[in-house]
């Protein structure tokens, strides 16, 4: 939820403003210095240092900035994924008279995020205090030297007075500048927590290409063909060139330890995981040739744990609402769950 909303807000609106600030801002200081320098050439001596020294102050505050904003994002995500958690099942917590646990680890990751958002406004703070300080040492030997500069009759008052406001000028626009260059780069944080989803393999088309049988599938026959299956590129197989044929009607059962494999055929057939190598077929249709709506809506899975979505019962028993309330009541009394 917070990658949903905070982060895509940060992108989409605070990236482009400071930006549009840096630009604005960086314009203007280099018109004041120039300005300054050409009237002054002196002070071109001064202003590489100060360069300098900015730039590094910036750099150093940035490394910490960042990791704290990061601290600070991934902390907060988990406060929202807990209240949200806890809203929907409150009523599961309450049951199972947890609540005290729940609030005592809502209260935690409050905590750790309130430290972290006390961190980033301490370093907000001292960049900005270090940036005036830097700024006001830079303007004031400005003043200074404009202000000697023509008592000794080098420079005119009409220059003395352009040197003044330029330095008086120059002194809040580089802690702004830097201000709003670490802003970009703390929102950099975003975009890294937004490209994990981006880069999150897609899964297949939702909807058929091709037309299938509005029939299908009608006997429920299911063949595995040479079928391999891995969680990642990375890890190895485990499911191995897999044959095996199901009749429509028969009743399978599969026995194997744990690890063994059992899930991993349940996650192949509604395509969870894509294949590594091999193919299942349905009804003589490739099962890759199906949109996951079409192949998922014609599946039907029992868990071990039985879910409730929420809505109403009658949401729950026929989702896509393809039946009738009589043909409901049919297939509960035939399932004896009418007195329930």
């Amino acid at each position: 939820m917070n990658r949903l909303s905070g982060d895509i807000q940060q992108i989409d609106g605070l990236v482009p403003i400071n930006l549009r600030s840096i630009t604005k801002l960086s314009s203007d200081c280099v018109f004041y210095t120039v300005s300054a320098i050409y009237v002054m050439p002196q002070l071109g001596i001064l202003t590489v240092p100060t360069i300098f020294i900015c730039i590094v102050i910036v750099r150093f505050y940035t490394l910490t900035s960042v990791q704290i904003r990061r601290l600070s994002s991934k902390s907060w995500s988990a406060v929202t994924s807990l209240a949200q958690e806890s809203y929907v099942g409150a009523s599961t917590l309450r049951i199972f008279n947890v609540q005290n646990t729940f609030n005592l680890k809502m209260t935690e990751n409050a905590i750790i995020t309130t430290e972290a958002k006390t961190a980033e406004n301490v370093t907000s703070r001292w960049i900005q205090l270090s940036m005036d300080s830097l700024t006001a040492v830079f303007s004031s030997i400005f003043v200074i030297a404009a202000i000697y500069l023509g008592h000794t009759g080098v420079l005119d008052s009409g220059s003395v007075a352009l040197v003044v406001t330029m330095g008086t000028l120059l002194r809040g626009l580089l802690a702004e500048i830097a201000r709003y260059v670490n802003n970009v780069e703390t929102c950099i944080v975003a975009v890294e927590r937004v490209q994990e989803y981006v880069d999150n393999e897609h899964e297949a088309e939702w909807t058929s290409i091709l037309p299938q049988p509005l029939s299908w599938p009608s006997e429920g026959n299911i063949e595995f063909k040479d079928f391999s299956l891995r969680y990642c590129a990375s890890t190895p197989l485990v499911l191995k060139r897999l044959n095996l044929k199901i009749e429509g009607g028969q009743k399978i059962g599969i026995v194997g330890r744990t690890g063994a494999g059992k899930t991993s055929l349940t996650m192949a057939l509604f395509r969870m995981i894509e294949p590594a190598e091999g193919t299942i077929i349905i009804d003589g249709i490739d099962f890759r040739e199906l949109g996951l709506h079409q192949l998922r809506k014609s599946l039907t899975i029992i868990p071990q744990d039985p879910v409730l979505f929420c809505g109403k019962l009658r949401i729950n028993l026929d989702p896509f609402e393809e039946f009738s309330d009589a043909e409901i009541w049919d297939a509960i009394e035939k399932a004896h769950l009418r007195k329930f």
